[in-house]
């Protein structure tokens, strides 16, 4: 996900855990937010899309 978004993987995990920082307020289980974000990627085969700076 991380290539298809051109960054680094350090960069990419950084903008998921601050986007969903944002969105939630807080973040109680960031390694099981991500298990969830890979395993809808694999299954949907679609794109995790971040907004751009």
């Amino acid at each position: 996900m991380s290539q298809e978004e051109s960054l680094k993987l350090s960069e990419f995990l950084s903008r998921l855990y601050y986007e969903k920082l944002t969105e939630c307020g807080r973040i109680v289980n960031f390694s099981s937010f991500l298990r969830v974000a890979c395993t809808t990627y694999l299954n949907n085969k679609e794109h995790v899309k971040l907004e751009r700076d």
